[in-house]
């Protein structure tokens, strides 16, 4: 793996406790949740049981803690970098090289509009300036969690309804989310066995 993806393997791994306990957190600390995993599902439900200013900064620093170790990742490997990454990601991985033919000239939007992983290697691979990487990833990530702050507005009276839901049979949507975040745990892992690590040669 290296260390360059220790960190995003660890909010990889907080990740799925997230998902996994989601329906407790969204009942007993919401904040925590957004912070463990910013599904936008998550992110509409809690934002408004959260400070607003709060929400959108917790939200933003969680979008963007793995980013600068996945560019640096992608500076070093390159190419190789960037397909050890598709085999990683499954069927995300399919739209990695569309977005390669893309990425050159339409970075900035694509950045700006969704820094995930994949996008975050290619940036790096593809040599584009950490400086400018960064300045268009921070105001991707201020505008989408500001934007969900702003549909969990609208939306509050059918949240409040699910939240409402949620808390009633807490502990048995608990159980559920669990069996299924460790199901899928586990068919990530098994995939991961499948992908060689990429050379530093």
């Amino acid at each position: 793996m290296g260390p360059l993806l220790a960190v995003p393997a660890a909010l990889l791994v907080a990740w799925i406790a997230g998902i996994a306990f989601a329906p407790a957190l969204l009942t007993y600390s919401p904040l925590l949740l957004v912070a463990l995993a910013p599904e936008g599902r998550h992110l509409l439900l809690a934002a408004p049981l959260v400070d607003p200013i709060l929400f959108v900064v917790v939200v933003t620093v969680r979008l963007l803690a793995a980013d600068p170790f996945l560019y640096l990742f992608g500076a070093r490997y390159g190419d190789e970098g960037v397909r050890w990454m598709e085999r990683r990601s499954g069927s995300v991985g399919r739209f990695a090289r569309w977005l390669e033919r893309l990425f050159a000239r339409w970075w900035g939007p694509i950045v700006f509009l969704s820094s995930g992983p994949i996008v975050c290697v290619l940036a790096g691979a593809s040599k584009v300036r950490f400086v400018p990487f960064m300045v268009v990833n921070v105001a991707g990530s201020l505008a989408t969690a500001a934007l969900y702050m702003f549909f969990a507005d609208a939306l509050s009276e059918w949240t409040g309804i699910i939240r409402d839901f949620v808390a009633r049979e807490v502990v048995a949507f608990t159980v559920v989310s669990c069996v299924l975040a460790g199901l899928w745990a586990y068919r990530s892992a098994r995939r991961a066995q499948n992908a060689e690590s990429p050379s530093t040669e």
